[in-house]
């Protein structure tokens, strides 16, 4: 019994403690696996709403430079995405930024862009409706809005922020009816007064209201020729203008 242990049993023991041991020297000695591949959404398949006179590319281009992101992202990481959100934020165009959704496959980032409304001629910048300082536009895009020709001095806040010099201005300009008449025209006011003074292929116009009653110039009739009153709720007068 003890000759059948030692010639068969102790061997084969033996032989499959060395491979056991030769199984867990390979497992020590094999070469780290590599980390596991973390997918990324390259920036420009992002999809977004963009201001008026930039491309997607060149918006998307200008968020990535000022915020230093690279040219992927983990989108699944709600850190990332967070950083993409403050990225848009701080573009002087955005006014807020939703949550990241996905539409179609393609990761959808919702922006809420400051429309503007009146080009301080004398900054050669356009402000949104609370007086936010905005970048400069196309010369197309520029010579459609409402313009303060006003004489003032460099503006007190930076691209992105609050003018608070021109902000009872711009509030103005953001409650005026869109009438096509407006384009170009140049807005100022005094204590209780707005006056807006333009001019059409038809001719030269003049308005002058009350602030705070912007509505009633919705429904007034041809514009150019004349100079328009109003007086609280009383019919509008009208006089010829000459040009």
């Amino acid at each position: 019994m003890v000759k059948w242990f030692v010639q068969f049993v102790l061997p084969l023991s033996l032989a499959g403690l060395g491979l056991g041991l030769v199984a867990l020297l390979g497992w020590w000695l094999r070469p780290p696996a590599p980390p596991p591949v973390v997918p990324r959404t390259p920036l420009a398949e992002l999809e977004i709403d963009t201001p008026p006179g930039l491309s997607r590319e060149a918006f998307l281009k200008q968020v990535q430079a000022a915020a230093g992101l690279p040219d992927a992202l983990d989108l699944r990481d709600d850190s990332q995405v967070e950083r993409l959100r403050k990225a848009f934020k701080a573009h002087p165009w955005v006014r807020l930024v939703a949550d990241l959704h996905w539409s179609q496959g393609r990761p959808r980032l919702e922006l809420d862009l400051r429309r503007a409304v009146l080009l301080v001629q004398a900054w050669g910048h356009p402000v949104d409706g609370e007086g936010v300082l905005l970048p400069k536009l196309p010369q197309e895009l520029a010579s459609a809005l409402i313009v303060d020709a006003s004489q003032r001095p460099a503006p007190s806040g930076r691209l992105g922020q609050r003018c608070p010099e021109i902000r009872d201005l711009a509030q103005l300009a953001a409650r005026l009816p869109p009438r096509a008449e407006f384009r170009g025209a140049r807005l100022s006011h005094d204590r209780d007064y707005a006056t807006l003074q333009g001019s059409t292929a038809n001719g030269p116009f003049r308005l002058r209201w009350p602030v705070g009653q912007e509505n009633h110039l919705v429904h007034l009739p041809a514009l150019s020729g004349f100079a328009w009153e109003i007086r609280g709720d009383q019919t509008p007068l009208r006089q010829p203008l000459r040009p």
